[in-house]
């Protein structure tokens, strides 16, 4: 039987996940599929031993406080190549956790194909030579990653980017997107008449704790000389009680797997950076991008990064096209100011969105999971690919 054994240690690895899983077993329906992920890779067909709610730590500090629960599932990882001896190791980003398994996986003659590469381009170059010791194929999102991995002498090609699998098409009319997002606004109780602000703070609990408070001050900031209304769309890893409680009497609401659709109608997004990011300049919504951490993780963080960006549309268009604010800079007055300038100034507004309709054609065309499906399957005889890579 083929067997594929993945690790998507992220919520955002198991969407993009899910959508391999969901075309392997559309190409390969007795396939065995298993490993660590999360609701959307489960969903689709694979077998879950560990879910992205255990794996997902934010921050270095954090992360060294789970360090004896990582080590013990690693060990239950390695212990799985050699028992189940799957056809290939599927990873997904997750780089702390899967090179380690990547190298067990050499050790064990398991193929090792890595979707999502590490951005390696923003921190920790060095882990291309660690790739290029124990990844047969890397399959990248980002075009520019292409010359960073054929310089390196390592297998790679670009799928374009899952995300682009997800909004709705280009090709649908004005009319047909305008209906949409009436019956968007409608069937959440909002306000057609009043600009619409989508709050993304982010799908960590500590990223809750210390991003959501600060975008909700915002709002109220915006709404002395604006009348706006504010909606946070609610990842699907947190509960709703953890959100809730720090809108309270803000005024602000809340809502759940709706993501694609509130990022989509919004008129202007408040976000931290990540993947959201991405979602939202595919999506042609202008963002304002914050992030805070704790003061060790930004400390240590800052002094091993390579680029002075960290919203993903701006590291891909090479320039600043959406404002973004990190650490002590991501105050109320410096968000409220940039959000109110994107819903204010038409020239800004229309710029912005042209920009990231650039950033959204630069990324591919859909069908991301089933060019890595395709990749996948030619390990399902032998354990080596069936053409050249």
């Amino acid at each position: 039987m083929f067997r594929v054994m993945f690790v998507a240690g992220e919520s955002s690895g198991d969407l993009h996940g899910g959508g391999v899983v969901r075309e392997l077993k559309s190409h390969f329906p007795d396939a065995g599929l298993f490993g660590i992920g999360g609701d959307a890779m489960q969903a689709a067909g694979m077998e879950l031993l560990h879910h992205t709610r255990e794996m997902s730590v934010l921050g270095f500090a954090e992360v060294i406080r789970h360090l004896p629960f990582f080590r013990r599932v690693l060990r239950e990882c390695e212990d799985l190549l050699k028992s189940r001896k799957p056809n290939v190791l599927v990873l997904i980003d997750y780089p702390g956790f899967n090179l380690k398994l990547a190298r067990a996986a050499r050790a064990s003659g398991v193929p090792v194909v890595y979707y999502i590469s590490p951005q390696v381009w923003a921190w920790h170059a060095s882990r291309v030579k660690q790739m290029k010791e124990c990844v047969d194929k890397m399959l990248v999102i980002f075009p520019f990653e292409l010359e960073i991995y054929r310089n390196a002498g390592i297998p790679v090609e670009f799928v374009g980017h899952p995300l682009l699998e997800q909004f709705i098409s280009a090709h649908d009319s004005p009319e047909a997107i305008l209906a949409a997002k009436r019956q968007f606004l409608n069937r959440n109780g909002l306000d057609s008449a009043k600009p619409l602000v989508a709050l993304f703070p982010g799908s960590r609990k500590q990223e809750i704790e210390r991003i959501l408070p600060t975008f909700v001050s915002a709002v109220a900031v915006m709404r002395k000389t604006a009348a706006v209304q504010a909606v946070v769309g609610a990842a699907p890893s947190l509960t709703r009680e953890s959100i809730q409680k720090h809108l309270n009497a803000a005024g602000i609401s809340l809502v759940e797997n709706q993501t694609p659709a509130l990022q989509r109608f919004a008129d202007v997004a408040i976000t931290k950076s990540g993947t959201s990011t991405l979602e939202l300049a595919i999506a042609g919504t202008p963002m304002v991008v914050a992030y805070k951490t704790s003061a060790l993780s930004y400390a240590i963080g800052k002094s091993m990064a390579q680029i002075d960006m960290i919203a993903l549309p701006n590291i891909v268009a090479g320039k600043k096209i959406v404002p973004e604010f990190i650490q002590s800079d991501a105050t109320p007055e410096n968000i409220s100011h940039a959000a109110l300038a994107l819903l204010n100034d038409a020239e800004l507004h229309t710029q912005t969105k042209s920009e990231l309709a650039a950033v959204r054609a630069s990324l591919g065309t859909p069908g991301a999971s089933e060019k890595v499906a395709e990749v996948v399957g030619k390990y399902s005889q032998t354990g080596k690919m069936a053409v050249a890579k």
